[in-house]
């Protein structure tokens, strides 16, 4: 019976809708409307960026040559991963002009017959003296066939490229996954163009410019919209006549020049959207102005967010929320200016108000405005930050940008469209039979709502009007709630299982009271914590090896209190500390370490303000840390985290160049010559990457050592890159053979992608390299800098993970949102189980080891 229930569905939707016509090319006739209409909302294009939408491609692989070493001809690229296992990645090199600065997303499709065997791909522009290096994310097409989309928006810059309006010539970057040999044919490399503009400045001027201009980008990306980026130098009059929005994530300093253009595109049918510290003459042509600005600890005040003015959500129309979640801690003081005789903003239409004003988490509403709005622009009195309210940041921003962007209704619709299709698809499903089915089921219930098959596919396709625009993004939203929560609760615990979480504030989801985190865990069906207690540079407990941080004044001994609740409900408490990264520490440490000679250099001889890990200083440090808190509390366990290098152009310090070439003098008997730059080739490259990785074993061996002496039933663990082999030449990171060594009790690796195919891939290559020697706990990132997963999603990879043999998982990571977003769709399933505390404990490795 259940397998006719499809078949029925679909059978209701061909009768409601029998007569019409769809318009779609090849349609016969109002009899096949229906099934073409359901293939129409099941294809591609649904799925993927049309190809209509897509540039002409930019290269003809099978004819350009490329002038990387690496073998290529007529567009296959050759991968032997698996004949030269040294061999760390391999490049496609061209010369290519090409103005790209109108480009926010670009599109790179390829072939090869193992593409789960791929590591990851790093898309570069060259420009100027420099580059602009973009990660991708990769989008399966078929068993063979991937399409790689690289943002613009988050390309970060290395040395001092020109622009990029000169781009100069591109490479594409394989880097090794799985030891496999495989050709990888690539086919084109396009564009979309761009919808909306965002400004950014150069690092120098700006630092924080390219953080707040990829969270703008990522906001707008999810609403299924285009976001170019612009520097200050590429902003002209005739630029800006092409550009109906232009968004200003966070400036500084800005150039007269561009005061004086932005005014005059605001004055002449632009629109704003500025945010934070703006110039005086800008806001006054919005019709605002900068009194001051309030930062909240001088207040004693907490922000919770925006409220926004109830005749505001009415002006805008559309799902404007009535409240924007934000944890501001500072904002600008703004009013309306006063006495406007400007006759565009004298306009009813485009007048100045208040539209939002800030609310703190006591639930008082203040008098300071948050959002102020005109009909040239919307000032955000601070930076739109990403640490809550994302669907109410959208909903706003549609509703704001819906006017100027006759399409973008369309794309969020098929934004939601897809994600309700996509609910709970796991890498093994019959993925289109499920898509259909789920259409059917959808397309059944939107029926009885006003929307036919036929104006689903035409507002999905072609234009939405904006009130059933809404309506039905709406309802598209509420469907998306039940599927996932009929997909969650249908899922089942696992009887033998350890479940942890990282925290990274130190001091718990609601600082100051341990005892409500530890509950709302153990209600949840954690079974263990891993808490950010520590840095190399600070300690958030009572330390007479560290700094203090002054938040222990506050919230009190974080460990302490941590354990004593832990014990009241049954969770562990792993101490997670994150090695050598001084970036929090007071100055007066920092100070002593610099002119101790302890930080670290990179290749270019700028300062990074880590621990050397070759210096016997900072490893007896790292050490003796672990010790006293393993001394000084009754914890469970400890966790290294960042316990590697920065990256491949680290550590060349003094320290590190004269230990060193004592290493190279011992191995080989003679003196090393043009340093740093002969660590790049040969020999001593080998030499070099074996030396950093001993430092980096030695803190390891030797605090597993040392802390099992002190108590020998404390888990030592680390959370470990996920790309490994590659990570033991890059950052110094060989934590298979730590594991294989014994001085790791389990690893987590930190798997975070959004693919749930990737994630099963990544956690079988590392089973198979650790081959049962230690637990493994795959880190699933729920909220991380490179995945945002829904619940379902969430759920997925736990699956992922249990059908690999996994004895548990980790997810990344704990933070009030996160207990809310997440924690009532794990409990309808999979951590359902009540008997999990008996079951979920360290006694279950041992059964684990025994079933590998």
């Amino acid at each position: 019976m259940k397998k006719l229930i499809p078949i029925l569905m679909l059978l209701a939707i061909l009768q409601l809708a029998a007569g019409v016509s769809a318009e779609i090319p090849g349609n016969t006739g109002a009899e096949n409307g229906v099934p073409q209409i359901l293939e129409a909302l099941t294809s591609p294009d649904v799925f993927f960026d049309p190809d209509s939408e897509l540039s002409p491609s930019y290269l003809d692989f099978r004819t350009v040559c490329s002038t990387s070493r690496d073998p290529f001809c007529e567009g296959v690229l050759t991968l032997p991963f698996a004949s030269e296992p040294k061999k760390a990645r391999v490049c496609f090199d061209a010369p290519l002009e090409l103005d790209a600065s109108g480009s926010g997303l670009f599109f790179l499709d390829l072939e090869c017959p193992h593409p789960e065997a791929l590591g990851s791909i790093i898309f570069y522009f060259a420009s100027g003296d420099g580059w602009y290096s973009m990660a991708g994310r990769v989008e399966k097409r078929s068993p063979t066939e991937l399409r790689c989309v690289f943002a613009a928006d988050s390309a970060r810059i290395e040395g001092e490229p020109a622009g990029l309006q000169n781009v100069k010539g591109v490479r594409i970057a394989f880097y090794a996954g799985k030891p496999v040999d495989q050709p990888v044919t690539l086919k084109s490399f396009r564009c979309r163009r761009n919808d909306v503009w965002i400004l950014r400045q150069e690092p120098e001027k700006n630092p924080e410019s390219v953080r707040y201009v990829s969270q703008f980008g990522s906001l707008l990306r999810g609403m299924g919209m285009t976001p170019g980026i612009v520097s200050e130098a590429e902003l002209t009059e005739e630029f800006l006549k092409r550009v109906p929005v232009l968004v200003l994530p966070l400036t500084a300093k800005m150039e007269p020049r561009t005061v004086k253009l932005l005014s005059h595109y605001a004055e002449n049918g632009g629109f704003l959207v500025v945010c934070y510290s703006v110039p005086k003459e800008l806001l006054e042509t919005l019709g605002f102005r900068s009194v001051g600005y309030v930062r909240t600890r001088d207040h004693g005040i907490e922000v919770a967010g925006m409220d926004v003015e109830a005749d505001f959500q009415n002006f805008l129309g559309g799902p404007v929320p009535e409240f924007l979640p934000q944890a501001s801690w500072n904002f600008q003081l703004g009013e309306i200016l006063p006495n406007i005789a400007d006759p565009q903003l004298a306009k009813p239409e485009n007048a100045p108000r208040a539209a939002a004003y800030w609310s703190l988490k006591n639930g008082e509403r203040t008098r300071y405005p948050a959002l102020l709005w005109s009909g040239r622009g919307l000032w955000i009195t601070h930076v739109l930050l990403a640490n809550g309210g994302i669907r109410e940041k959208r909903e706003l921003l549609a509703s704001l940008l819906n006017p100027h962007y006759p399409q973008l209704l369309s794309r969020i619709l098929r934004e939601k469209w897809r994600t309700l299709l996509q609910v709970g698809i796991a890498p093994q499903d019959d993925v289109q039979k499920k898509y259909r089915t789920a259409a059917s089921r959808e397309l059944e219930k939107l029926a009885k709502e006003g929307f036919s098959p036929e104006r689903i596919r035409t507002m999905i396709f072609e234009k939405a009007d904006a009130d059933a625009g809404f309506q039905l993004s709406a309802i598209l939203d509420e469907r998306i709630r039940e599927a996932r929560t009929e997909f969650c609760a249908a899922q089942k615990p696992a009887a033998k299982e350890r479940r942890f979480i990282w925290e990274h504030s130190g001091f718990g989801t609601y600082p100051g009271d341990w005892d409500a985190a530890m509950k709302e865990l153990a209600e949840a069906g954690f079974t263990a914590i891993l808490a950010n207690q520590a840095w190399g540079g600070e300690a958030r407990y009572e330390s007479e090896l560290l700094p203090v941080s002054p938040k222990v004044a506050q919230y009190g001994d974080s460990i302490a209190e941590a354990v004593k609740a832990g014990k009241k409900y049954g969770v562990e408490v792993h101490v997670w500390k994150v090695n050598f990264n001084c970036s929090n520490a007071p100055n007066g440490f920092l100070e002593r370490m610099r002119s101790e000679g302890r930080l670290q250099c990179g290749r270019d001889g700028v300062e990074e303000l880590w621990l050397c890990p070759s210096d016997p200083r900072n490893q007896q440090l790292e050490v003796d840390s672990f010790c006293e808190i393993v001394r000084k509390y009754d914890v469970d366990g400890i966790h290294f985290d960042y316990i590697r290098f920065p990256g491949s152009n680290y550590c060349f310090c003094e320290g590190c160049r004269g230990r060193f070439c004592t290493f190279w003098r011992e191995k080989t008997g003679t003196e090393l010559t043009d340093w740093p730059r002969c660590t790049l080739s040969g020999e001593v490259r080998e030499l070099w990457l074996e030396w950093r990785r001993a430092q980096i074993a030695e803190v390891v061996s030797r605090t597993y050592a040392a802390v099992k002496k002190i108590r020998p039933e404390v888990e030592v663990s680390a959370a470990v890159f996920r790309d490994y082999p590659n990570c033991a030449d890059s950052v110094g990171q060989d934590w298979v053979r730590w594991a294989k060594n014994g001085w790791l009790d389990f690893v987590c690796p930190m798997n975070y992608t959004n693919s749930a195919e990737r994630f099963h891939f990544m956690t079988g290559s590392q089973k198979e390299a650790l081959d049962a020697s230690i637990p493994m706990y795959p880190g699933i990132g729920i909220s991380s800098s490179s995945s945002r997963l829904t619940p379902d999603q969430c759920v997925v990879q736990i699956r992922a993970a249990r059908e690999l043999g996994m004895p548990g998982w980790t997810l990344f990571a704990l933070t009030p949102k996160s207990a809310e977003l997440y924690f009532p769709f794990l409990k309808m399933g999979v951590t359902a189980d009540v008997e999990n505390k008996e079951t979920g404990s360290k006694e279950n490795e041992n059964t684990w080891k025994q079933e590998q």
